[in-house]
């Protein structure tokens, strides 16, 4: 028999695996939701027993059954009626609504359906280290990103002016804002429907993102303003970016392509311009990854570990923007400092 602490100490974790054991199921029950148009239907109809929003939706009756119960034991569902379920309160703001800052609807699908195939293939990473790109995912997951970080991009945006004018002012005015990996071009869209002056090159070497970026700038009406390219940082011109941006991108880049990267858009920048990256940064030792502010980085950092994507410390970020030839290094965390915004000058 164990002592009677080591015993406590087990029973303690034992507790913590059972709530992983539930939010992996929650996680993906909501997933199943979101995709087969469920809570679209209770949305909808506002109550209806399983069986009727099978029969609605042409599913399994039993499958159906087993997705109320789950989702009523883990408050997303509420009864109501005699064998009928509702959606719980707020619900519909997170999976429904994607007007509000709290839709997670792009997040559970993140989870359910592209993180379930990758970690089933860490093992192999972890005796191979050989990454496996997110591009195998196809478009469903450049979508899928560009969901999820809309809101973000949005308030981002929107609080340039305001907030940042090292950079905001100059865009304001007409500047051209380079974004270092671009993804869907979200970000670009958003500052020419906010910022009416304001231009926007967008540079990835993901075509089949860049060709998605391409025809939801052209869609939105700002292609006068707003291109994207799939082509090397280092073919921007140099001195023609009044502003810069690696938004939740720098990671993305290999470990050995971030200076050279770094050194291009520092070149691209007029003098005295800013280059802005926000990233989640990594603890840099165990002590630091108790932290509740490192929450957000460790999750991160695990989720992308199959994609071969290195997450960079506070100190990391400051010696490579250096070593590029950037100064006035400073750090804003932001959203509680889960995420920090890192700003830095062309002298």
């Amino acid at each position: 028999m164990p002592p009677v602490a080591e015993y406590d100490a087990a029973l303690e974790r034992m507790r913590s695996a059972g709530a992983w054991f539930d939010g992996a199921i929650a996680i993906s029950a909501t997933g199943v939701g979101i995709e087969l148009g469920l809570f679209e239907a209770l949305r909808e109809e506002g109550a209806a027993t399983p069986d009727a929003l099978a029969a609605m939706l042409g599913l399994d009756p039993h499958a159906v059954q087993v997705w109320a119960m789950t989702l009523v034991h883990h408050g997303l569902l509420d009864p109501a009626g005699v064998g009928e379920v509702a959606l719980a309160a707020g619900v519909e703001l997170l999976v429904c609504d994607t007007r509000t800052p709290l839709y997670m609807a792009p997040l559970f699908e993140f989870h359910s359906r592209f993180l379930g195939r990758d970690f089933a293939e860490l093992p192999r990473f972890f005796r191979e280290g050989e990454p496996r790109p997110p591009a195998r995912h196809g478009l469903p997951l450049v979508r899928n990103v560009a969901a999820q970080t809309a809101a973000m991009q949005e308030a981002f945006v929107a609080a340039m002016s305001s907030e940042l004018p090292e950079a905001g002012e100059a865009l304001a005015a007409g500047g051209l804002l380079l974004d270092a990996g671009c993804g869907a071009g979200g970000l670009g869209i958003r500052l020419c429907q906010q910022l009416p002056a304001a231009r926007y090159l967008g540079v990835d070497l993901d075509e089949l993102a860049v060709a998605e970026a391409k025809e939801r700038i052209a869609a939105a009406g700002v292609a006068e303003r707003a291109r994207v390219e799939a082509m090397a940082l280092e073919a921007v011109p140099h001195g023609s970016a009044d502003a810069a941006i690696f938004f939740l991108s720098l990671h993305e880049f290999p470990p050995g392509t971030r200076l050279p990267s770094l050194v291009a858009v520092r070149q691209a920048l007029r003098p005295g311009a800013r280059l802005l990256v926000l990233e989640e940064l990594y603890p840099a030792t165990p002590l630091e990854a108790l932290a509740e502010r490192s929450r957000a980085a460790i999750q991160f950092q695990y989720e992308e570990l199959l994609w071969g994507s290195h997450l960079l410390t506070r100190a990391g970020l400051d010696s490579l923007l250096r070593e590029a030839g950037f100064t006035e290094i400073v750090n804003r965390p932001m959203l509680g400092g889960n995420v920090d915004l890192v700003l830095a000058r062309v002298s």
